[in-house]
């Protein structure tokens, strides 16, 4: 998660654009290409390029493919499997394959909802009535991909923080959540080293205590005992996952940073997905990187190394398969070698559920709000049921990030979670 906000300017919510940068309507970032560079440009063919492989798929002609992110700080994860899309200034949903799901006709570019696993958001489009939600849900369930949903609740936010008194790095839930946390096992998937803003802590003397940024907003990336990956301090910053490279802006513009905190790249690159507001160069996925320069793409490996040139009008990449945007339309291919990893099997969550722990009637669908934040009303408790006629078996403190594991349909206003070993019910009338 790159840092985020100044009391707070979200550096991350994200949306991972990956197509012609140099064609960008107003909701995108990124450098148009010069004349100068027009003029150089090597001409684009349609022959397969040196060092790739004609992936067989058919060609596809949108203006623009983006991979999605969720609608979360961060918003660097993303919806892995599916692109939105672009033509003539509208929007729809594609398989990574070059699938068609939804045609283009949302007015916005489609994001994940962060509450739920497979759903949708096409937030401030006006045409999306309840009917018309309900028709989109139709089609998208008959086919397997998931569904569309209103935004009707709550967020989540998490924000990392290098404290400038204490020399640690601490977790700010933002305005909504309003929480300061340490570290758990969630930030751990965001890699070893954190790109935090420096910020200082504050009382909220009876209110939710904070941190407040410094100004301009300064990020350096810190691991989880306060140890600095280098003597550098930046714009904004990407996060490592678990690959061997990140991206980090300075000067306006973003280099690529290896584990030891060496930059591997000079700052020569645009940011390559966000908002107007906030954009950021993209992340390694599987050991490569989409990148834009001088608003042309190319294909960035983790030793630095521009495998496939910034010559193109757009790029999108997967972890296994490439798109890229050639003069007559979107051509697939992959780099030979190189498989995009199989998903590790997800652990059963209720393996260890024990007797005297109501077992839900369902698991959390698709459509389903998977992660909630308690609210600041006080320990929330854990219940043996879903009501308040069971025993209670444990508290959960506010401002807590909980996980949905089980749902009641006779109180859908319940949840089945665990907090830290503790399984119990709690109320969602207390969660956002």
């Amino acid at each position: 998660m790159s840092l985020h906000v100044s009391r707070m300017v979200p550096l991350a919510m994200a949306l991972l654009l990956l197509g012609g940068c140099n064609r960008q309507p107003k909701d995108v970032l990124g450098t148009p290409m010069t004349a100068e560079a027009a003029a150089t440009a090597t001409p684009e063919q349609s022959s397969t390029p040196d060092g790739l492989e004609d992936a067989g798929l058919s060609v596809l002609g949108y203006d623009e493919i983006r991979a999605i992110a969720r609608d979360s700080a961060p918003g660097f994860d993303q919806m892995d499997g599916y692109y939105t899309m672009s033509q003539d200034g509208l929007w729809g949903l594609m398989r990574s394959d070059g699938t068609e799901v939804l045609p283009c006709q949302f007015s916005v570019p489609l994001t994940g909802c962060a509450s739920a696993g497979l759903a949708w958001h096409a937030l401030n489009d006006p045409s999306l009535t309840v009917e018309r939600l309900d028709e989109l849900n139709a089609q998208l369930q008959a086919g397997g991909d998931g569904t569309m949903c209103s935004g009707e609740h709550g967020g989540s936010s998490r924000y990392w923080y290098y404290d400038t008194d204490t020399q640690q790095v601490r977790v700010y839930g933002g305005m909504e959540v309003a929480s300061v946390q340490d570290l758990s096992e969630t930030d751990t998937a965001y890699g070893n080293y954190l790109p935090c803003m420096l910020g200082t802590y504050v009382d909220g003397q009876g209110d939710p205590d904070y941190y407040e940024a410094t100004d301009p907003v300064t990020v350096v990336y810190a691991n989880a005992d306060g140890t600095l990956l280098n003597d550098q301090s930046y714009q904004a910053g990407n996060c490592f996952y678990d690959q061997a490279l990140t991206a980090a802006e300075q000067n306006g513009k973003w280099l690529y940073l290896d584990q030891n905190g060496a930059a591997v790249t000079e700052a020569v690159y645009d940011a390559t997905y966000g908002t107007a507001d906030t954009s950021y160069a993209s992340p390694l996925l599987n050991g490569y990187a989409p990148v834009c320069r001088d608003g042309q793409w190319g294909l960035l490996d983790a030793a630095g190394t521009e495998v496939v040139p910034c010559t193109y009008q757009g790029a999108a990449w997967d972890g296994g398969l490439l798109w890229l945007r050639q003069e007559d339309g979107w051509h697939a291919y992959t780099l030979p070698g190189v498989v995009k990893p199989t998903p590790a099997p997800t652990p059963d969550p209720l393996a260890e559920l024990p007797d005297t722990i109501t077992a839900p009637d369902r698991l959390p669908g698709d459509q389903d709000q998977t992660v909630y934040t308690t609210t600041q009303d006080g320990n929330l408790m854990l219940r043996a049921g879903p009501g308040t006629d069971y025993d209670q078996v444990g508290t959960i403190p506010p401002g807590s990030e909980i996980s949905c594991l089980g749902l009641s349909d006779a109180a859908p206003d319940w949840i089945l979670t665990r907090y830290e070993d503790t399984y119990g019910w709690a109320s969602t009338e207390y969660m956002n």
